[in-house]
């Protein structure tokens, strides 16, 4: 491709993802004119330095690592040599009042920082991000998970890590965009073109630099913000009240051994913090159609006691965050399975922030028994079932990594002590319309946030040998 050409094609990425390279700029040096003078710089070089990309393919990486390195530059020239170890001193903090949620990112180093930012928040494959760090796909995958475990180990005890973790994506998302930006960087790519005849017709002219442009006129964004308090709004609906009795009889009999006998909704809503929770009451009965009380009892003391530690999270996340809160989370349920061997009633969690995260909780009634019970209660006696199931993931991991370099698993890493080694007795696990067992991780439990529930199929031929009769096809 011809200088002119490529020119042009860099010209239209600028163009493109300017409003990305400034929010990259700008999570760094924390000022709008510095992260506005790092745009216009890097768009100036990339202009004047088209000739050195041979291939579109690597234009938008290339263009990054412009960022990178001119950031470094403007933040080394400043002094602000905690750049590289520490990165939680404030640049002039002349803009965004809402910026301090990203301090969650202040621990990292500047490589580990852009990893993070460049693969949640951008969005972007693995190999773009070694391709502007002009590193290799291993040493990306290393920082990652490196990052991933200071992040871990930053945040536990605090806010859950993924809520803290989509907090900082949501304020980088709206990390305001100057309106003047785009007429500015067109600005600095018409000088660099201009600069560039000059140079072709006056021999031994020094290259300026997109600095010497105006500068971008300095303002300030006030935030906007609301204190009026509010007061809960919670129902918990009950079949003690006649209407909702009445409305009880269009519930349909979940399983042959479950029925909904009571329905109990949490409602809260203040400002941008909402939550929706669905709590069903089951009534367990033997073939006959006697209550089992105890099965009952035990079946709907758990769901109760998970559903409060949703409730509790939720309200200390509306105290914590006052009226600037944005949180909606929902709680719903459906069965998963309803074999003649079990009933299996899944509980999905969501919260939705700027992005979502789900959980899931997965209970289950013996049908033979009425008992709940735990996927040791599949296996025969003494049989070790969590190590064949274990080395199975373990391979389907291997498998799906070596196929697809977007999806990461914690196995064999640097950081060993994330690293996936076996399942808990308590995993959550249901059995497919299939009759082949799929085991259930949340986010972050074998795998970083962005891969979401990961469910994992195990070949019932595997486990033949150990399984008890009549819970696997």
């Amino acid at each position: 491709m011809n200088i002119p050409t490529m020119q042009s094609f860099v010209e239209q990425e600028l163009l493109a993802n300017y409003a990305s390279m400034y929010r990259f700029a700008y999570s760094y040096v924390k000022n709008e004119a510095d992260a506005m003078d790092i745009v216009q710089e890097s768009a100036y070089l990339a202009i004047k330095n088209a000739s050195a990309i041979q291939d579109k393919r690597y234009v938008k990486s290339w263009l990054f690592r412009i960022v990178i390195n001119t950031s470094i530059s403007l933040l080394r020239k400043q002094r602000h040599e905690i750049f590289e170890e520490h990165a939680s001193e404030q640049g002039a903090e002349d803009t965004y009042a809402d910026f301090d949620t990203m301090e969650a990112l202040d621990i990292l180093n500047k490589r580990e920082r852009t990893v993070i930012i460049l693969r949640f928040f951008e969005e972007w494959k693995l190999q773009d991000i070694a391709n502007a760090l002009d590193e290799n796909l291993n040493t990306v995958k290393s920082i990652l998970y490196r990052s991933l475990k200071k992040l871990k180990t930053e945040l536990m005890g605090k806010f859950a890590m993924k809520h803290n973790f989509t907090e900082a994506k949501k304020n980088y998302q709206k990390i305001p965009v100057p309106p003047e930006l785009e007429s500015m960087l067109k600005q600095s790519i018409a000088q660099a073109k201009a600069d560039m005849e000059q140079e072709n017709h006056t021999p031994g002219t020094h290259q300026k630099k997109a600095s010497t442009n105006p500068r971008f006129r300095r303002y300030a964004l006030r935030g906007t913000g609301t204190a009026a308090a509010a007061v809960f709004a919670i129902a918990l609906l009950a079949n003690s009240s006649a209407s909702i009795s009445h409305a009880m009889k269009d519930i349909p009999i979940i399983g042959v051994i479950a029925q909904v006998v009571t329905f109990r909704e949490y409602q809260h809503k203040e400002n941008n913090m909402e939550a929706d929770l669905k709590i069903p009451e089951i009534q367990v009965k033997d073939k006959d159609g006697i209550i089992l009380e105890d099965s009952s009892k035990e079946l709907n003391d758990a769901i109760q006691s998970y559903t409060d530690e949703i409730i509790a999270a939720y309200e200390a996340d509306v105290k914590a965050a006052g009226s600037e809160g944005l949180e909606n989370i929902s709680l719903d349920y459906d069965v998963v399975t309803d074999n003649p061997s079990l009933f299996s009633l899944r509980f999905e969690q969501c919260i939705t922030m700027a992005g979502a995260s789900q959980s899931q909780k997965i209970y289950h009634i013996d049908k033979n028994t009425g008992k709940m019970i735990s996927l040791k209660d599949l296996f025969k006696e003494n049989a070790d079932y969590q190590t064949v199931i274990s080395d199975n993931i373990k391979t389907q991991m291997k498998q799906q990594m070596t196929e697809d370099e977007n999806k990461i698993y914690w196995l064999n890493s640097d950081t060993p002590e994330w690293d996936f080694t076996a399942i808990p007795s308590d995993v959550n696990f249901y059995v497919n319309q299939s009759g082949k067992l799929n085991i259930v991780f949340d986010e972050y439990q074998v795998a970083p946030g962005f891969m979401g529930i990961v469910t994992f199929e195990i070949p019932t031929e595997i486990l033949k040998p150990i399984v008890k009769e009549g819970y696997l096809d």
